[in-house]
Parts: structure tokens; sequence; C-alpha cells
């Protein structure tokens, strides 16, 4: 009985350990990954230090150094800068579930662009012709997620998303022709694009957020797609 104890014991303390090491590497990687999109790599740890480039969502990075709130970072192909800490983990866990997220996102948009033409149809919700929520519908019912047939109810669903957080694969919702309610919806592609079904060019497009019309328009954000994300503050 004392050998059963002993030996349950050990195993008990060997899990422990393997535990602890797993955190304490995953927390001392020197790999990271940037958060947030159109994230400012700089020439020194300040805000007001020139910005080198722009850096995007999902970006595996090596990590060089920390001093402060800011990290100096190596890209793949060799150059170096530094960015806010905000916008980066070192995590393990949190790499991984981003990585998950961001192929399931781009898998999605990519089959969004499948539709590129087709025809809009109001009330449609399949192939033969889709209007604004009935192609959101179909899209994200290909992946699992059941959404409903309206563009202000798919507002209530999923989670709500600023729009300097944008990311690939959320929805992006208007108010459209004067409307007092939520009445038009799309798909982010990133880069300020969005895919959608479009009543007044009759079909399905790729538009810019920030063109004049849709600008003034936009109303808000929802992300569907679910994967573990820290909020993001103003960009540094």
């Amino acid at each position: 009985m004392k050998l059963k104890k002993g030996f349950a014991m050990l195993i008990f303390l060997i899990l422990f350990l393997l535990s602890f090491f797993t955190l304490y590497a995953a927390e001392n990687s020197n790999n990271g990954m940037v958060l947030g999109q159109s994230v400012n790599l700089r020439t020194g740890p300040d805000q007001t230090a020139e910005s080198l480039m722009v850096l995007n969502e999902g970006l595996l990075v090596k990590v060089i150094e920390k001093i402060m709130d800011w990290y100096k970072i190596a890209l793949s192909d060799g150059r170096e800068g530094w960015i806010y800490q905000d916008y980066l983990t070192t995590q393990t866990s949190i790499i991984q579930n981003r990585i998950i997220f961001l192929n399931q996102a781009r898998q999605l948009t990519e089959f969004a662009k499948n539709y590129l033409g087709t025809r809009y149809a109001y009330g449609g919700t399949e192939s033969d012709g889709f209007d604004c929520s009935g192609y959101t519908m179909f899209v994200y019912g290909k992946f699992g997620y059941k959404l409903p047939h309206s563009a202000s109810s798919q507002m209530n669903m999923g989670e709500g998303i600023k729009r300097a957080d944008l990311a690939l694969g959320d929805l992006i919702f208007f108010k459209t022709l004067r409307s007092m309610s939520i009445n038009h919806v799309g798909i982010y592609l990133g880069n300020g694009s969005f895919i959608h079904a479009a009543s007044g060019s009759g079909r399905i497009k790729i538009d810019s957020v920030d063109n004049r019309y849709y600008n003034s328009r936009y109303w808000g954000a929802r992300r569907i797609l679910v994967y573990e994300r820290k909020e993001n503050r103003a960009s540094k």
C-alpha cells in the first residue's frame, strides 16, 4: 500500500514538474506573435520613434530583448525594430490558439471569395443567389457556425469588436438607405476591404470600408470565430 502511495506521489511530482517547465518555457520563449492589425515597428522603444513599417496580426517574430514596455524583435528577413508590449505575445498557448484562429479565418475568407460575382437575390441563401445576410449565413454555415438570416440579428451574435481591432473574418455592419436599423452585413477581408452581397451592384463584390459611402454608414463589427484575444489599446 505504501509502495502504491509512493509511486502515486512520484507520478504527481513528475507531472507537476513537467507542467512547471512547460509554463516556464512558454513564458520565456524567444518566439513571439504580433497581435492586432497595422502595428508599428519602430526604430526605438518609444511611441515617438520613427515607424519602420506596419506589421499585421499573426506575424511570427524572434524576440531579442525587452526594455520597459517595449520588445525588440527580429523579422524573418533579419530586419529589427521595437514593438509595444500590448501588441506581442510570447505565450505558446496563445500563439497556438491564434494560429488555429487565423488558419480558420483564412479558409473562411478564401471560401467566401469563391462566390464573387454571384447575383444578388433578395431573401437568397444559396449559391444561385444571396442577399447580404443570406450570404454571411451561408459562408459561416459551411464552417459549422449557425447565423440567423437577418443583418440586425447577426449583430447580436459573437463578440463586439472595435473598428481599430478588425481581423480577418469578422462580420461588419452598416445602416444604409437611411435605415433606422442595421440592414447590411459583410465579411472583413483585412486591409480595409470586405466582401458582401451588394443590392445596388446586384452581385457579390469586394469594397473598401473606408470609401465615402460605407465609411459614413459603418455601424459596428462582431467576431464569430472563437479564439482568445487580449483587447488592444490605442496604436503605439
